[in-house]
């Protein structure tokens, strides 16, 4: 019986306080101020009854999860209703306060985007995601000063789903374009509505009666704390939460703590005093008396002006020893010349210990329809053979080796190689020597073009069926190219037609 008593005193303590709030100023505040409060509330139930109700409607048309979504909405933007309603009749509360009051509005945004985390296999779900997205707009009455441009990013983070909505039921269902015209004019015309009543944040009451005190509905009379906000779900989505009620400063929390320290901590004590002037007296530990007389003499001195030089005496140049070089070898043995600074000169350097070469170990191995040939030293019977049209070969870093490839292949590409010998049979592609130092290429059969590249020393056999070979050399030197004669020899033939000169290089 005491449970039912205590929930009908709560539920008329909530339907007393919207009264309250509706009902306007009482007696003690002025006229004016309940004019100016009129003002407002009405210009929000116009939204209310117009974009908001014909989204409503809409929603309700398309039915399923869109329409329980717009009646979250319809919930929130009467939760928001009910702020402004309390801030029409009432002064600016205390930050505690105030985050009781903000407590229904953050509540069913929180609602509104779970509804959309909950539903993420809902055909709808694009329709769920404008909203989801935006809702936050409904934040603007924290967003001091500028909420206005606050409604305006939520307004656009919704514009990715709503363009969805627009490409996938443009053609189909005019229902659903209606429905997100509708629901963008939401946010365009509470964002024409704040810049006309709220331009710096929500406006409240300069003066207030007793009994429209703003205080928080019995609801949400409870502490309030940090964990008035949306609980984590998705990384994917926007997560509303509220911001500092405060923007010109930190404000005192509800137990009345002080605010803590700047993260910088105190500021540095000040320097402490100069220290006492130096005794000129060269005598410690004596009175003030010898000091004084010493002082007195230094000065007069000083004072005397152009007769302080009267007492020197004038050296002639036969006495100046830059002048007359026989006086340095005078008067024992010359004192050390004196030098000036010299310039800094850095300490040199141990030469640094020249890095082991790491022998890396040979291979010849097919890998796919590369045969690779690397790392070879004084190996002179490397043989490829069993050899497909569509295989190359690619030999790198082999010294003083020889290699045989047997039968018709793609390429050849010979890199970084030293005292390298190649012997082919044919190639439908190209040979290519890149980066060698005396190598040697031996056709046996045919081939169509040979490239010689950064190369020093090289020398290119060619046989009878090669002869018509183009042969492209660039930034060599060194080449030379030999043909058989009618004896079978081979000859040097500089002259050979069909070669290609890029860059510098000359032939032997």
């Amino acid at each position: 019986m005491a449970a039912e008593l205590a929930s009908l005193v709560e539920r008329l303590e909530v339907a007393v306080g919207r009264l309250e709030a509706v009902s306007g100023p009482g007696a003690g505040a002025g006229g004016s101020a309940g004019g100016a409060v009129a003002a407002f509330v009405g210009a929000y139930d116009d939204i209310i009854n117009g974009p908001v109700a014909k989204y409503v409607a809409l929603s309700q048309k398309i039915g399923g999860d869109v329409q329980k979504h717009a009646d979250m909405m319809k919930q929130a933007f009467s939760s928001q209703r009910r702020l402004l309603a309390t801030a029409s009749s009432s002064q600016k509360p205390s930050d505690a306060v105030l985050t009781g009051l903000l407590d229904p509005v953050s509540k069913a945004i929180q609602q509104v985007q779970a509804y959309r985390e909950q539903n993420r296999t809902s055909p709808l779900f694009n329709h769920l995601s404008a909203v989801s997205e935006s809702v936050p707009a409904l934040g603007w009455v924290a967003m001091a000063p500028k909420p206005a441009p606050f409604v305006k990013e939520m307004q656009d983070a919704a514009m990715f789903y709503t363009n969805r909505v627009l490409k996938d039921y443009k053609d189909k269902d005019k229902t659903h374009v209606d429905w997100v015209k509708a629901y963008v004019s939401i946010w365009t015309e509470l964002q024409n509505y704040i810049k006309q009543h709220h331009t710096t944040g929500l406006s409240w009451s300069k003066t207030v009666s007793h009994q429209n005190r703003a205080e928080p509905h019995s609801e949400n009379r409870t502490e309030p704390h940090s964990e008035n906000r949306a609980e984590p779900r998705s990384e994917n989505r926007r997560v509303f939460i509220w911001p500092s009620v405060h923007p010109q400063g930190p404000v005192a929390s509800a137990s009345g703590a002080p605010p803590s320290a700047p993260a910088g901590g105190c500021p540095p004590p000040p320097p402490g005093p100069p220290p006492p002037p130096e005794d000129l007296s060269g005598t410690p530990g004596v009175g003030g008396d010898g000091g004084a007389g010493t002082r007195n003499a230094l000065f007069a001195a000083i004072n005397q002006g152009a007769d302080i030089t009267r007492g020197l005496k004038h050296v002639s140049d036969d006495q100046k020893t830059h002048k007359n070089p026989g006086l340095r070898s005078q008067g024992g043995p010359a004192a050390p010349v004196r030098s000036g600074p010299k310039p800094f000169a850095s300490a040199p350097r141990p030469a640094a210990a020249a890095a082991p070469s790491r022998a890396l170990p040979p291979v010849l191995e097919l890998e796919g329809k590369k045969w690779k040939v690397e790392n070879q030293e004084g190996a002179q019977g490397l043989v490829i053979s069993n050899t497909e049209l569509k295989q190359v070969v690619y030999a790198y870093k082999c010294n003083q080796s020889t290699l045989q490839v047997k039968g018709k292949i793609n390429s050849i590409t010979i890199d970084n190689c030293k005292k390298m010998g190649l012997v082919f049979d044919d190639v439908v592609g190209i040979v290519e020597v890149i980066n060698c130092r005396d190598v040697k290429v031996q056709v046996m059969g045919k081939i169509p073009t040979i490239s010689i590249n950064k190369t020093d020393g090289c020398h290119v056999y060619l046989s009878q069926d090669s002869l018509s070979c183009e042969i492209i050399s660039a930034k060599s030197s060194e080449m030379n190219i030999l043909v058989p004669n009618k004896d079978g020899e081979f000859v040097s033939n500089s002259e050979h037609g069909p070669v290609r000169h890029d860059g510098s290089c000359g032939f032997l």
